[in-house]
């Protein structure tokens, strides 16, 4: 008699926590469709396999549209850090060329700051006039794509699992709680339905 009442809760529990379980691991798997014959089985491939071709897309042009745009990019070549990386560039090539050529220290100082000047000054005009054209020949959305395209189907659900793992294993957490607490309301209603 008691197991009746403790028995639903923990079933719906675990039916719970399994269901969701499968759930999660249907959006991965199979890789492949199944195939009986000509016919090919409902729901294979997984949800992530089926649709990689617009998933990649979609996160493509999400990226695009609202992380990383153009004018971010030509927000970066502005920066102070961009521009002090492109003189510790040029200052670095600069000495590597001409300190090993028994030429003056001072004068090695003094070509870098004329270098470093005149390069920045040009880059600045150069940015100034060409940079709209440069800009418009990024295509970000290609470049994500291409990348997103040349993970396996492993690499990108372990990307997709290190990005939302956590929340997953919370559904399927929250699953056996909502299949325990259905249980318990079933065991209730029988308690009730007894008195």
């Amino acid at each position: 008699m008691f197991w009746m009442y403790i028995l639903p809760p923990l079933l719906g529990g675990l039916i719970g926590l399994i269901t969701n379980h499968i759930a999660i691991k249907m959006l991965f798997y199979p890789k492949t469709p199944w195939k009986l014959g000509n016919f090919t089985i409902p729901l294979t491939p997984g949800i992530v396999p089926k649709n990689r071709t617009k998933l990649t897309q979609e996160i493509a042009t999400l990226v695009e549209e609202k992380l990383f745009t153009t004018a971010d990019i030509a927000a970066i070549l502005q920066t102070p850090s961009f521009k002090n990386s492109l003189v510790d560039a040029i200052e670095e090539a600069i000495d590597q060329k001409l300190n090993h050529r028994f030429i003056p220290e001072n004068l090695v100082f003094n070509l870098k700051a004329f270098l470093v000047k005149k390069i920045l000054t040009y880059l600045d005009q150069f940015m100034e006039n060409h940079s709209q054209k440069i800009l418009e020949s990024i295509d970000i959305k290609k470049t994500i794509e291409d990348k997103l395209n040349e993970l396996t189907l492993d690499e990108m659900e372990n990307l997709i699992l290190s990005v939302s793992g956590k929340h997953l294993k919370w559904i399927t957490l929250l699953g056996g709680i909502l299949g325990t607490a259905i249980g318990t309301l079933q065991s209730l209603i029988q308690i009730l339905q007894l008195h």
